[in-house]
């Protein structure tokens, strides 16, 4: 019963995006022969049933009987016009020779029956049970969507959509095959386009080289959306050459549609978009502007459809529309800017891996990737040769816009996209190689030996089971799971808590969290998708690092020292008082835990009428005068001079001195005072003294602030920074044992 609602999931999902493609191809006038209407027509309806599932999240109404009713009436509705759906069209004139026809079958049954295993197992993908099922798991749940603020929560999710809809049905391994369908769909669009633009064998070469890659298959067979975004945009590449030729406004609206579908995917799909759109606008160079200004007129709009749902959603959960990136421009109380730069930053050197170890590293493996894309794309740099050829100059430009990203996220998964386009590329060129004084028959045959030789031997190189026998670092790659467990004869939750520690974890959470608790992480999470409780992770949000904050900066409190700055000035009836950042630095934040006010050495009580605020981060401003010296307020970003944080009082207030209590290692902070009297005059105070405050011990203090806040559970694991501090001194936090795994333990606080 398992197996059956696993394969149900898949197909109902599958089969409903074939039947929307086909009817948006017929809607639009597009003429493909029915391979290509097959084909593409998955992409395309893809993009279409991604939309209508967002639409039932925003309703509310994700139940599975929801999903199973669509795929009924979209399957009765193809068989009853099937005719019209599918009409008969002549197939291109160039054929693929029988030789090569063999080839592409064998490499595709073999690897395929590896792959369905793969995608067909328990998911256990890093990222699959984390976030990409694990925001599917908590939408399912709550049958539509939940705003979770969480930086994953704010991407756009056009597979996570299809996920949604398998999910529904068969859980984690049918999403798992849907994207598997991707991979299956790309290799065929490729040996199409070949066929279609008179270079078959580039064509069926090029899509067993990717294919075979070990990153793409092991990518391919889990919950991921790299490959899946790899389909799409080959599909918008695809299409883009057919209007190229044919220049029929269908193609130009299809072509459109499906691009925007890869910028509902990834936000780096973006320079493909603005590709395309330049692409277009060559195309009508010889037209007058008016014909290319109502060209992009007409697809702009048709390229939004797919993503401005995620972009509005953001602007309404997040204030931000390209959340979480863009917060500089888009200021926010969701997610911080030293946030953001970290995350960039650390993809840009992602594992430490250079410019000089690439060539190796990415094409046969090394200790700085998490998965290579196998051997035979040493060559790819043959493909700029394909540069001198007019019909392989899109494909190679093509690639080019997916690989801009990539010095900015230097993980393989990043070049997926351009995988297609390349391989097509390098093999055109490959084919292209002439022997002197030759007939051309000859020249086929010694172009087709050189090429079959190099893709049976990456096919032999990159067999999974070969990786594992001679490879030492293969790197991320499909791995042999048996039969059994693809068909459930050994029970899903038996494998996976033999195989998966995250999983374990996740079970001991539901089994010992009530619901409606939700867990704070200090960095790992376990597998969200698996649990019914939800976990904060104490980066993935502005609110997440404030309450991690309070932990970080007491782990050591009763060994360090703290520092007060004392402000004296003449007794004034303030109106406002404002801290001004002097100081600048490109590697320290300003933070203040505590302000205080005095009139005569007494404390002055800042009461409802006082008003904090400050720049940047306003939202967090009251954590300087709240009374508790373990939280603070923190710029989130590098100071900088003119930075300010202040307090407005609604009557006045007396003073004649103030206090900042920091923690002492923001070496370059230059703080001054400004004080606004009643009457609406600023004066500078006096510069300020600095004093030592003695150490005090407040771990149990800042585990308060976490209780306070609404969290009676915190995850700890070992692997995190620093995590002896916390684990192995619990008792000094307040914290309980409540389970845990080898490396992961679940805390209550007391």
């Amino acid at each position: 019963m398992v197996v059956f609602r696993i394969f149900l999931g898949w197909l109902a999902c599958v089969s409903t995006a074939v039947v929307l493609g086909l009817l948006l191809f017929r809607l639009l006038r597009v003429q493909l022969d029915r391979l290509e209407s097959l084909c593409l027509g998955f992409v395309a309806g893809s993009a279409v049933l991604s939309c209508l599932v967002f639409a039932i999240a925003a309703l509310g109404i994700v139940r599975k009987n929801v999903f199973l009713t669509l795929s009924v009436a979209a399957l009765a509705g193809a068989i009853y016009s099937r005719r019209w759906l599918l009409p008969p069209t002549a197939s291109p004139e160039s054929r693929i020779p029988i030789e090569w026809k063999i080839l592409f079958a064998l490499g595709m049954v073999v690897y395929s029956i590896l792959y369905f295993r793969q995608a067909a197992s328990p998911e256990m993908s890093p990222d699959g049970i984390a976030y990409h099922l694990g925001l599917v798991n908590l939408f399912a749940r709550a049958h539509g969507f939940v705003r979770f603020v969480d930086m994953y929560t704010c991407l756009p999710e056009g597979v996570e959509m299809l996920f949604l809809y398998a999910f529904s049905i068969g859980k984690h391994s049918a999403a798992s095959l849907v994207h598997f369908s991707f991979l299956l769909d790309l290799a065929f669009l490729m040996v199409l386009y070949g066929r279609r633009f008179g270079f078959p064998s580039a064509g069926v070469a090029g899509s067993l080289l990717v294919f075979a890659s070990p990153l793409v298959g092991a990518d391919g067979t889990c919950a991921y959306n790299d490959v899946a975004l790899a389909a799409v945009v080959f599909a918008a590449v695809y299409l883009l050459t057919l209007w190229k030729s044919e220049k029929s406004a269908g193609l130009l609206m299809a072509c459109g549609f499906v691009t925007g579908f890869t910028m509902a995917i990834k936000y780096t799909a973006v320079f493909f978009a603005l590709f395309v759109m330049i692409a277009m606008v060559i195309s009508f160079w010889d037209q007058p502007w008016r014909r290319r200004a109502l060209t992009l007129g007409a697809v702009g709009p048709v390229m939004a459809l797919c993503v401005a749902p995620y972009l509005v959603r953001n602007a309404l959960w997040f204030d931000n529309p390209v959340a979480f990136f863009g917060n500089s421009i888009f200021p926010n109380p969701a997610f911080h800017i030293s946030f953001e730069r970290e995350y960039a930053d650390n993809l840009a050197h992602l594992r430490g891996l250079e410019w000089r170890d690439m060539p190796i590293e990415l094409t046969v493996g090394g200790s700085h990737v998490e998965g290579f894309l196998g051997p035979g794309f040493l060559l790819a740099p043959l493909a700029l040769v394909g540069l001198c050829w007019p019909r392989c100059r899109l494909l190679v430009f093509a690639a080019l816009a997916n690989m801009i990203s990539f010095p900015n996220a230097r993980s393989p998964r990043y070049l997926i996209p351009a995988l297609p386009m390349l391989a097509i590329a390098m093999m055109f060129v490959l084919s292209r190689i002439r022997l002197p004084k030759s007939s051309p028959a000859r020249q086929r045959v010694f172009s087709g030996l050189v090429v079959g030789a190099l893709v049976m031997a990456d096919l032999a190189v990159s067999w999974p089971p070969t990786l594992d026998r001679h490879f030492r670092n293969s790197g991320w790659h499909v791995e042999r799971v048996p039969w059994a467990v693809v068909f459930r004869k050994v029970p899903e939750y038996v494998w996976l808590s033999l195989h998966s520690e995250d999983y374990v974890i996740s079970q001991k959470i539901g089994a010992a969290v009530p619901r409606g608790e939700v867990v704070f992480s200090m960095g790992f999470a376990g597998a969200p998708s698996y649990s019914e409780r939800e976990v904060m992770n104490v980066f993935q949000s502005a609110r997440g690092q404030v309450l991690g904050d309070a932990l970080y900066s007491t782990w050591n409190s009763p060994l360090n020292a703290r520092q007060r700055w004392r402000f004296r000035f003449p007794a004034a009836n303030a109106g406002e008082v404002r801290l001004v950042q002097e100081g600048r630095t490109d590697h320290q934040q300003w933070s203040v835990n505590e302000v205080n006010l005095q009139l005569n050495g007494a404390e002055v009580p800042f009461g409802p009428s006082a008003h904090p605020y400050a720049w940047p981060n306003s939202w967090d401003a009251g954590l300087a005068f709240d009374g508790d010296g373990v939280t603070r307020w923190r710029t989130w970003e590098t100071f900088k001079p003119g930075m300010y944080l202040g307090v407005r009082f609604d009557k006045p207030v007396r003073v004649d001195g103030l206090t900042v209590l920091d923690v002492g290692d923001e070496w370059s902070s230059r703080m001054t005072l400004k004080i606004r009297n009643w009457a609406g005059r600023w004066e500078d105070a006096p510069p300020p003294t600095l004093e030592a405050v003695p150490a005090v011990d407040l771990r149990k203090s800042a585990i308060l602030v976490l209780k306070h806040a609404g969290f009676h559970y915190i995850l700890l694991c070992k692997w995190e920074w620093n995590s002896a501090a916390f684990i192995d001194r619990a008792a000094d936090w307040g914290l309980a044992p409540v389970d845990g795994t080898a490396h992961y333990t679940l805390f209550r606080i007391e």
